[in-house]
């Protein structure tokens, strides 16, 4: 077995939101287990309370009075020769901050803060070019929040966001450069936010349940030029006491062209650009692009 320590963080245009995160990656019985802790929002309280922000930056200054931590584990492991089973978890340590206007003292609020994350998958591999798996994650999001002195009455409540999805997906690869994967998921979400006086805001008890769904083409040189041409498609049904207005795309069916173009230079860099298409409107849906440098 083999083992390596390895220290990470982020690079952030505002500095305060950097994280940093050492972890230890293990190899046991040729698989990989990783367990990781990290500190977000690391100089946070260095800029704020020690530097101090000019007001001009940024009209709030944040004080964590409980700092966020996150302890993490992945798992990626085979099981004989034709199976391979992946697991996550993490879990962030409950955290308190205060968040208030600084040139208008005791306007803000005050923050408590959880979350965990759960997920894994099982795959098959029935061949050397052909995959097929079963997918589940789940995600838990509490947040209670009280207003300061001065602060708003509608900062005074308690919010959990919790969201399951199954599904499976499936990959296959041609022998000249081509492939195509799938997947195909059911998504239920709940949002529950209560008030102790519902006449600020009403309490809100929302959940949709969704069909989702990816299918894409694919065009890949081991060194070079990547294109990807895909589907994506959501079915959407709402309830609740302020279900999303239908006009919303959180709100409806939605079916979505994608094209994809990039470069791999070797196993050192890649770049990725692509462009979405509403084919419910016939209307352009953003853009996206992403590079990737290991070193």
């Amino acid at each position: 077995d083999d083992a390596h320590v390895f220290l990470r963080g982020t690079l952030q245009a505002v500095k305060p939101d950097a994280d940093l995160e050492l972890g230890v990656v293990l190899t046991p019985g040729g698989g990989t287990l990783t367990v990781a802790i990290a500190a977000l929002d690391l100089f946070s309280d260095f800029n704020y309370q020690v530097l101090e922000v000019n007001p001009s930056i940024a009209d709030s200054a944040l004080d964590y009075t409980s700092h966020p931590f996150t302890l993490r584990a992945a798992l990626d492991m085979p099981i004989g020769g034709h199976f391979r089973t992946e697991a996550y978890a993490l879990f962030l340590t409950p955290t308190r901050l205060a968040v208030e206007s600084q040139t208008r003292p005791g306007e803000g609020f005050v923050q408590d803060e959880r979350y965990a994350y759960a997920g894994g998958l099982v795959e098959w591999e029935p061949s050397t070019r052909t995959a097929l798996g079963l997918i589940a994650t789940w995600v838990r999001a509490s947040l209670g929040r009280e207003p300061l002195s001065n602060g708003q009455p509608e900062d005074d409540f308690e919010l959990t966001e919790e969201t399951w999805r199954v599904g499976f997906y499936a990959i296959h690869n041609f022998p000249n450069r081509f492939a195509l994967e799938a997947w195909l998921g059911r998504v239920w979400r709940m949002e529950d936010r209560l008030r102790p006086d519902t006449a600020t805001a009403p309490d809100t008890n929302y959940e949709d349940r969704t069909w989702a769904g990816r299918n894409s083409f694919i065009y890949q040189t081991p060194r070079g030029f990547r294109a990807e041409l895909g589907l994506d498609f959501t079915a959407r049904e709402t309830s609740g006491s302020t279900p999303v207005p239908t006009l919303s795309p959180l709100g409806r069916n939605n079916f979505r062209l994608r094209a994809d173009f990039g470069w791999h230079f070797g196993q050192r860099a890649f770049f990725l650009l692509g462009a979405n298409l509403d084919l419910d409107g016939g209307s352009f849906d953003g853009a996206h692009g992403r590079f990737t440098l290991n070193w």
